[in-house]
């Protein structure tokens, strides 16, 4: 009834919304609802065998009621806070200070309601009161206004990019590091609203904001990234793809999904790792007179995700070698300018110490071409004091790079002349190293020493020096980029990297199939093998000492510098070590015109092995191709090392999701949607200490969208949709995502038979209960004990099973059902089973924390105790 007198006061306030398709979503269940409440036999049912239709109307009443706060929540209102499109990287920014103060505006009535539902409770913030006891999640929604306060600070800055700042000056707009506190103050407050959520306080629309208040934030952040990094580096490029696949999520109405991936360990480590790989340089370099920003510090979570192994070191945006410090001190050149009025000679030590005990001969002597204090010592200090900070004569080049640039005769730059010897002082090269002047002031080094020319700055193989050269042939190389050595310009090959200290030529395709040193081996062969293309003698070396030379080991295309490990016997004809060797799993679907499969399509690869030989790291890539959108990807690979990794990325290397590695099942399981039609790669290696040899057989379900609803694999000849038709699992346990429930069995569900021994169990299902459906969870024994798990607003259900002490172990079923299903095209519910071994004396909350990716931590699953 409150909800239907919401719905009439919605429609009395603007009668338009009958257009709107939250408002007819929410009366559409509220209509379902009340049939099913008024039907002349619910109270009968309800209170007997079909109890599920109390929970099928509350969940009917649930929806309506969110879908209809919709309406006017102010996400819709302001349509979604949209990023202003159009314009310069400048213009956009400026013109996001609208929508900025839409978000703000939402946070504020968010922020309200989080405070009348303390006020409700009979607390506040700062816990005061005496609150009802019967209200829950109250400290999670403290936590949430505490997070609310510097949120809302942060929102206060307006939005854009100072660029041209002195020393003094204050930027009006958020910092660099300002922002990702706050990137990350939102992801802390999207997963402090879940844990509310699990406690029972509705604040699905409080997501659903949320959700699209962060995409906007993320936008922001990433036009000022891609305008000081550049929007090719990797970096940007990666949240950029972390952006389109939040985006698309939002698309297809997978708002708890979208949530779940931004707060995801991935995408943390991915915000922090693009700050400090950078941002961080990039400011650095642009404002060299200013303070530095520093690094952020890295999470434990990020170990081994995103590509943050460990802090990595900060490619410096100074000079490598740095010049002369800059001269500023004004009581300095008084100084040097007393003491030549006064004709002291303070090249004496006791001179200088009578005069200026405060003072150094190095800081006094400006002069450094002879140990004596005379005119030009004065001369030089008021020229640098003057000159030092500025580029007077506009030639691109500092007072400071051309008064210490000393030409053949004695003489430095001018800096009022910027052709100081009728050639432009920019083109000059004043230390000899083969990069001009104006090039290493754009590359950050130093024009006055010849040594940075041949460091490597970014430890990418190349010289700063190679990597200017090159760039001058027409290539695009960043002495503070490492990615560009990665690339292959020419498309021969070999990577640029590898041309460059072969002496080839990256421009070059024809050369890699040449053969310099008339060995019978390309130029190809030898480079990319680690051998040195101009010496003939190292083919018929064994420079990893397996038996096989490195001419054998080449044709072989296996690698001459790592030991073989003759175990493997599909790696000895083609060896699957990185992602452009991948072993392709889909063969039928590289035909770009197949754009859909009506059938699901799996693929069993049963000769894996991880084979690591001393000090040597194996791993083995796969590749395969999603043909449509909608398509459900399984992957999992089974193994008795329980070391065993499992990783998922794009098409560009990019991560997406990683299995976990404790289990002999590692588990991928991607909801419908989330993966774009192309092609993406799949990693097997193994985590930690090496073995010799690890066995493993990789799984991978491709599962489109279709309708009727087809059957799973575990329905059997009979279906398992009732209790005498279980589907039994293995003792061992069970990691399964091609499962599914349609609507025509939802109340039935599907049944599962486990026995149970001497370990305990973990039992846990996920799945996405608003764009998809809602699940329940229940265990059963044969003695007819009973526990549930049927929790309305949360992403996975989970239950733990205590085995009897001593006993000899006893059967249990497991049955899984729908509440509801939404329509998404195909009429049914995905989960993914997983049912695991536990020791629920050592852990009480079993493995279900672990399932639940940290959510839901303070909620307590049922526990199902064998042998009472």
């Amino acid at each position: 009834r409150e909800s239907e007198v919401y719905a009439q006061g919605l429609f009395i306030q603007d009668s338009d919304i009958a257009n709107d398709h939250n408002y007819q979503r929410g009366m559409n269940r509220l209509l379902e609802a009340r049939l099913m409440f008024e039907n002349i036999d619910f109270k009968d049912r309800v209170t007997g065998r079909d109890s599920f239709l109390a929970r099928d109307l509350f969940v009917l009443i649930y929806d309506a009621h969110f879908a209809l706060r919709h309406v006017f929540d102010l996400s819709t209102v302001y349509d979604g806070f949209p990023m202003p499109e159009g314009g310069d990287t400048t213009n956009r920014l400026f013109r996001a200070n609208e929508p900025n103060g839409h978000v703000r505006e939402a946070l504020v009535q968010l922020q309200g309601e989080l405070e009348k539902y303390l006020e409700a409770a009979g607390t506040n913030l700062a816990g005061e009161g005496n609150p009802d006891e019967r209200s829950n999640g109250l400290e999670a929604v403290r936590q949430s206004l505490l997070l609310l306060e510097p949120i809302q600070v942060a929102m206060s800055f307006q939005i854009g990019q100072c660029v041209d700042l002195n020393e003094d000056d204050v930027c009006p707009f958020l910092g660099e590091q300002e922002s990702l506190e706050l990137q990350l103050a939102l992801m802390d407050l999207v997963a402090q609203l879940f844990n509310a959520a699990d406690q029972g306080v509705f604040v699905r629309n409080a997501q659903k904001m949320l959700t699209l208040a962060v995409r906007f934030r993320v936008e922001v952040d990433l036009l000022r990234v891609e305008r000081e990094c550049g929007p090719f580096s990797p970096y940007p490029l990666a949240a950029r793809a972390q952006q389109g696949t939040m985006e698309q999520l939002l698309d297809l109405g997978q708002d708890d999904a979208a949530l779940l991936f931004y707060i995801a360990p991935e995408r943390r480590c991915l915000a922090i790792e693009q700050y400090n790989e950078c941002a961080v340089p990039a400011y650095n370099r642009i404002r060299e007179e200013i303070e530095h920003l520093s690094l952020f510090p890295y999470p434990e979570q990020c170990t081994g995700l995103g590509g943050v192994n460990e802090p990595q070191e900060i490619i410096p945006a100074m000079p490598p070698i740095p010049g002369r410090p800059v001269f500023t001190e004004l009581s300095l050149l008084f100084d040097i300018s007393l003491a030549y009025s006064m004709g002291w000679d303070i090249s004496d030590p006791q001179v200088l110490a009578q005069y200026f005990p405060e003072r150094t001969w190095e800081e006094m002597n400006r002069d450094h071409r002879d140990q004596r204090f005379n005119i030009s010592d004065y001369n030089l200090a008021a020229m640098q004091f003057n000159h030092d900070r500025i580029d007077y004569d506009q030639d691109g080049l500092y007072g400071s790079v051309e008064i210490d640039c000393i030409l053949i005769n004695g003489m430095n730059l001018s800096v009022s002349n910027p052709n100081t010897q009728g050639q432009a002082d920019g083109d000059l090269d004043c230390d000899g190293d083969g990069i001009p002047n104006l090039a290493e002031v754009e590359m950050a080094l130093n024009p006055n020493t010849a040594d940075d020319g041949i460091l490597d700055t970014d430890q990418d193989g190349m010289s700063n020096y190679q990597e200017w050269y090159w760039t001058q042939q027409g290539l695009n190389f960043d002495i503070r980029d490492p990615s560009d050595a990665r690339g292959d310009a020419d498309q021969d090959g070999i990577i640029n990297t590898l041309e460059v200290q072969a002496n080839m030529d990256p421009t070059n395709p024809n050369d890699a199939q040449g053969d310099f040193d008339q060995d019978g081996l390309t130029n190809l062969q030898e480079v990319n093998n680690g051998l040195n293309p101009q010496d003939p003698a190292d083919a018929d070396l064994d420079p990893d000492q397996d038996g096989l030379s490195s001419r054998e080991e080449i044709t072989r295309n296996r690698n001459p510098l790592v030991a073989d490990c003759v175990d493997d016997p599909v790696e000895l004809n083609g060896r699957d070590d990185n992602a452009l060797t991948a072993r392709n799993l889909t063969p039928e679907l590289d035909d770009p015109s197949i754009l859909s499969i009506a059938e699901p399509l799996r693929v069993s690869f049963d000769q894996g092995i991880i084979c690591d030989a001393e000090n040597q790291f194996d791993s083995d890539w796969y590749r395969f191709r999603v043909p449509q959108q909608g398509v459900r990807v399984i992957a999992k690979v089974n193994s008795s090392d329980l070391a065993i990794n499992l990783k998922l990325f794009d098409a560009q290397q990019g991560a997406i999701e990683q299995s976990i590695t404790q289990y002999q099942d590692e588990l991928i399981a991607m909801p419908r949607g989330q993966l774009a039609p192309g092609e993406y790669l799949l990693r097997v290696q193994r985590e930690g200490n090496h073995a010799a040899l690890s066995a493993y057989t990789l799984e991978l379900s491709l599962i489109p969208p279709s309708l009727p609803c087809p059957v799973d694999p575990y329905e059997g000849a009979n279906d398992n949709d009732q209790f005498n038709r279980a589907a039994p699992l293995p003792l061992e346990g069970i990691r399964e995502g091609a499962t599914w429930i349609c609507s025509s069995e939802r109340i039935r569900g599907d049944w599962y038979a486990i026995p149970v021994m001497n370990h305990d169990l973990t039992v846990h299902i996920g799945f996405s209960p608003t764009s998809d459906g809602l699940l329940a969870l229940s265990a059963i024994t044969t003695d007819f004990d009973y526990i549930e798990s049927v929790e309305v607003n949360k992403t996975g259900q989970c239950l733990t099973i205590k085995a009897s002490q001593g006993g000899a172990g006893e059967l249990v079923y497991l049955n899984v059902t729908a509440s509801n299903i939404f329509a998404d095209g195909d009429d049914r519910v995905d989960y993914t089973l997983q049912v695991v071994q536990s020791n629920l004396d050592q852990a009480l909350r079993g493995a279900c924390d672990l399932f639940n990716q940290g959510l839901y931590l303070d909620h307590q699953w049922p526990q199902l105790t064998l042998g009472n």
